[in-house]
C-alpha cells in the first residue's frame, strides 16, 4: 500500500490500523523520500533476519543448506537444543 504524505497526515488512525490488521506495509511518498511503516513483529523479524545474515556460522549454515539442496542432497537437520544450544 502507498499513500502520500498528505495521506497518511490525513488518515493517520485508517493507515495504521490497516497495517496492523493486514501486516502489510506501507509507503508513505513524500518530497524528500519514501518511509515504510510496518508492524513492530515485522520490524522484529526483519532485524532477526538482518542479524543472522551477518553473523558468519548462521550465514555459513544457510549458503551449506542451500547448495545441498540444489545438489539434491541430504540437509543435516538439527535440533532445538542443537540450535541454541550456545545462545
Amino acid at each position: 500500500m502507498v499513500a502520500t504524505i498528505k495521506q497518511f497526515s490525513e488518515n493517520a488512525e485508517y493507515y495504521l490500523s490497516s497495517v496492523l490488521k493486514n501486516n502489510k506495509e506501507l509507503i508513505i511518498d513524500s518530497a524528500g523520500g519514501n518511509v515504510v511503516l510496518v508492524t513492530e513483529d515485522e520490524w522484529n523479524q526483519l532485524n532477526e533476519t538482518v542479524r543472522l545474515l551477518k553473523d558468519d556460522i548462521s550465514m555459513k549454515a544457510l549458503l551449506e543448506g542451500q547448495q545441498a539442496r540444489a545438489n539434491n542432497l541430504e540437509v543435516k537437520k538439527y535440533s532445538i537444543e542443537e540450535v541454541f544450544n550456545n545462545l
